[in-house]
């Protein structure tokens, strides 16, 4: 499982998890996680590359709610 805060990289066109120390995984996931953007996320998926995450399940792990 990664944590970190979820945002999405336009060059790549794919949402992106900045985790702490440093680092970065690339996850494909539907654009409808634009809710969550900006968020600290936990994410578990499949490890398809250096650092790419498919088939993942991600869920809010802040405290921010919102409609």
């Amino acid at each position: 499982m990664i944590t970190g805060t979820l945002s999405w990289d336009d060059r790549r066109s794919v949402h992106r998890i900045d985790v702490e120390g440093g680092g970065f995984w690339f996850v494909s996931m539907p654009r409808a996680a634009v809710a969550l953007l900006g968020r600290r996320v936990a994410v578990d998926g499949t490890r398809t590359g250096f650092n790419i995450l498919d088939d993942v399940t991600v869920v809010g792990v802040d405290s921010v709610n919102r409609p």
